[in-house]
């Protein structure tokens, strides 16, 4: 899941105030594609589509520029090893998992 907002000509555009409440993922148990990527443009110019981000560092909550955030009972299984972590946050002020 992605919660993105952007920055754009050294102004942050956030993303405020999302609950995600009783959300359960359960991925399949096949090989994932391993792109690791080192740099997630901001895409400011364009929507960002999910596909825009390609294979995210997280498998279950990617979250940049955004403050406010609830997470409650929230639940995701990832049954392969992976080298990804479950929840990543970049710049996120005032967020309860």
């Amino acid at each position: 899941m992605i919660i993105a907002g952007y920055k754009q000509h050294s102004c942050t555009k956030r993303v405020d105030g999302v609950t995600l409440k009783n959300i359960n993922i359960e991925y399949s148990d096949i090989p994932e594609t391993v792109d690791k990527r080192l740099f997630i443009p901001e895409y400011s110019k364009v929507y960002p589509e999910c596909w825009r981000f390609r294979n995210l560092p997280s498998y279950a909550l990617w979250i940049r520029h955004a403050e406010n955030i609830t997470v409650e009972n929230f639940n995701c299984i990832h049954p392969c090893p992976t080298w990804k972590k479950n929840i990543i946050l970049s710049d996120v002020h005032n967020i309860s998992l």
